[in-house]
């Protein structure tokens, strides 16, 4: 039984956690997190109305009657 006042040494539950080489979302518990590269699909700040949407290599502004202000990138 593993309560509260159980210790781990030598990093035992993490060596064995990482003998898989990834680690998902729900594992990380994190004030910051960077990455040199990322895959990401489409972020956008809204759905519709004033946004920034990117995407691959195009980064697209809208404005609050969704009409796209500003194109930069690849497309």
């Amino acid at each position: 039984q593993i309560d509260g006042t159980t210790q781990f040494s030598d990093g035992v539950i993490v060596n064995r956690m990482l003998s898989a080489k990834t680690i998902s979302a729900d594992k990380l518990n994190v004030s910051s997190l960077s990455a040199i590269t990322a895959t990401i699909g489409t972020l956008r700040t809204r759905t519709s109305g004033a946004r920034v949407e990117i995407s691959d290599n195009l980064i697209q502004v809208f404005d609050a009657n969704n009409r796209l202000r500003v194109r930069m990138g690849i497309w």
